[in-house]
């Protein structure tokens, strides 16, 4: 997988590519996303995603957040962290209606999937273990953690 990533990144031949800053009115349960992805950097093997915090996140999770959303085009990508621990379900606004959402798991496998809703999607997730968990929708990602 890292192969991967670096073959992308020689490809897209550039060493720092900056992620969509604009905001989005994705929210998860009424809440809106905390932190978004600014900025994606590639150093050899390694791929760091930086926050709107000025935090980042190098390894095995930003790869796979990052291959989650590599089938859009890398300028169009939002990548979100909500805070908070979700149970049951979750409501999900603000996505494009009819447009599928998936559920992924660290590992990258689906875990669900299901189509966005005009008005919200309730997206159940009584049945998930207890870890982190990320939904796709088009060119949005959003990492969120199952109690």
């Amino acid at each position: 997988m890292r192969s991967a990533i670096l073959l992308f990144a020689l490809l897209a031949s550039t060493v720092f590519s900056y992620a969509r800053t604009d905001l989005h009115t994705v929210s998860f349960n009424g809440v809106q996303m905390d932190k978004q992805v600014t900025s994606i950097s590639y150093f050899e093997n390694t791929v760091t995603l930086t926050w709107s915090d000025n935090t980042s996140i190098s390894g095995e999770m930003a790869e796979l957040m990052l291959k989650l959303a590599m089938d859009n085009d890398i300028n169009k990508v939002r990548i979100y962290l909500v805070s908070g621990l979700y149970d049951k379900n979750i409501l999900v606004k603000g996505l494009t209606s009819g447009t599928p959402i998936y559920i992924y798991d660290m590992k990258g496998r689906e875990m669900a999937h299901m189509d966005a809703a005009e008005h919200g999607t309730l997206v159940d997730i009584h049945n998930l273990n207890t870890g982190v968990y990320f939904l796709k929708n088009n060119s949005t990602i959003v990492k969120f953690v199952k109690k």
